[in-house]
């Protein structure tokens, strides 16, 4: 998992050292809690590459406005947050789907006129194993397929530092991360020459069968409510 992780994170920060945008995958973290899944996004991914937002109002919880996040280089949403229902997970998997394949967003903001702008960002989501949390795993239908990367973090625990000297700690060796990302060579099996995205999509077995078997049980729960209706 590992070496798509780092490949991912270094085409992403290679892409904006250089001033040449390139798209990448939407990346799943899920584990169990205090596993560093937020610090990761946040603290690690959005230090790197310069700011973090949290996407949730827009992306899962629909609303218009988008200006937060158009102007950041990441956009998180984090384990609070679930889709109930499959309408809401299917609007949630087209957002994303939508996001990563056009490289574009729609600035919307009180008071000033609707545009579309560039964005070349990237999505993290991360999530707990519970049955609840899992139902944030977006559609894995076929066209989504290559525009998401599912991660499972370890079952290893440690104790996390203050909050300050978490902070301080990023301040000070997160430069050096961003040097090993650059010096580090990607394993060839993470390479993609004929997708966008530059790196191969990774989809650990595991949350690959929870996402399709939500997948299922949606397309059925609208069967049988049609079923019921027309009835």
């Amino acid at each position: 998992q590992r070496a798509y992780l780092f490949a991912w994170l270094k085409r992403f920060y290679e892409s904006g050292l250089d001033c040449n945008p390139a798209q990448g995958q939407v990346v799943i973290i899920a584990g169990n809690a205090n596993k560093g899944k937020s610090l990761f996004s946040e603290g690690i991914v959005g230090g790197l590459m310069g700011a973090c937002e949290d996407g949730s109002d827009h992306l899962v919880e629909k609303s218009r406005w988008t200006a937060n996040i158009a102007e950041s280089p990441v956009i998180y949403v984090g384990d609070a947050t679930a889709t109930g229902d499959n309408k809401t997970r299917n609007n949630f998997s087209n957002l994303i789907k939508k996001y990563v394949a056009n490289a574009t967003m729609r600035l919307n903001q009180k008071y000033s006129k609707e545009s579309d702008v560039p964005w070349f960002g990237r999505i993290i989501i991360s999530c707990n194993l519970d049955t609840e949390s899992l139902q944030i795993l977006p559609n894995m239908d076929i066209s989504n397929r290559e525009k998401v990367s599912m991660f499972k973090a370890s079952e290893v625990q440690f104790p996390f530092p203050p909050r300050n000297e978490i902070e301080r700690a990023l301040a000070r060796e997160l430069p050096y991360f961003g040097r090993f990302l650059l010096d580090w060579k990607p394993d060839p099996i993470t390479q993609s020459n004929v997708s966008r995205f530059g790196v191969k999509e990774f989809h650990h077995h595991e949350l690959h069968d929870a996402a399709v078997q939500q997948g299922a049980s949606g397309l059925l729960a609208e069967y049988l409510s049609d079923f019921i209706k027309v009835d």
